[in-house]
């Protein structure tokens, strides 16, 4: 499948739906995570302390928000069958997460690639940036999501789509000039 593709069926799917809201989906072997789509992702979000998670021989320092979120799904996917990951806004950090948790319970490296990830880890170590080594992160340019919060670390292999997009009439100004936009990442996507 083409990265347009996968992306869309980040948008676009038959969701299965957490306690607290995370959405995803197993279509063939690939694992695809939602982006945030209501007031209770948002207050996630924002929870932007740090706290330690220790899920191999490293510990390392995660965003609070999206760790509460990775353990109400965690276990659910555990027992999946997949060697694809993808996931978009919110949903690139459940990615890059179960990317990981892939990794270190069964060894398997899965091909994952997240679209406007934001950044979830507080200055990870050598041996946790390998864990998410062979991640390819694609983001828009001007993606400001991408950059926040500040402090925190980006991991995996970044692909930048240079293009901002021009702006379309399916999105209103300020989706526009966060540049974080679904539909500027399909345009991005349609013509790289």
């Amino acid at each position: 499948m083409s990265q347009l593709s996968d992306f869309n069926a980040c948008i676009h799917n038959k969701w299965i739906t957490s306690s607290l809201g995370v959405q995803y989906a197993i279509n063939d072997d690939t694992l695809y995570f939602q982006c945030s789509k209501g007031i209770t992702d948002w207050k996630y979000n924002l929870m932007i302390p740090v706290v330690a998670y220790k899920h191999n021989k490293d510990t390392y320092l995660i965003h609070i928000g999206y760790k509460l979120l990775w353990h109400d799904i965690r276990d659910n996917i555990a027992d999946c069958s997949f060697t694809h990951i993808r996931g978009y806004s919110q949903g690139a950090v459940f990615a890059c997460l179960a990317h990981e948790d892939r990794l270190y319970k069964h060894g398997i490296t899965c091909d994952t690639v997240v679209f406007g990830s934001p950044k979830f880890l507080f200055m990870p170590s050598s041996y946790t940036k390998e864990m998410f080594s062979g991640i390819i992160r694609v983001s828009n340019k001007d993606d400001l999501v991408t950059k926040i919060p500040p402090f925190y670390s980006h991991i995996g292999i970044p692909i930048s789509l240079s293009k901002k997009g021009k702006w379309l009439k399916d999105t209103g100004l300020i989706e526009y000039l966060s540049g974080h936009s679904p539909h500027q990442y399909r345009h991005n996507l349609e013509n790289k």
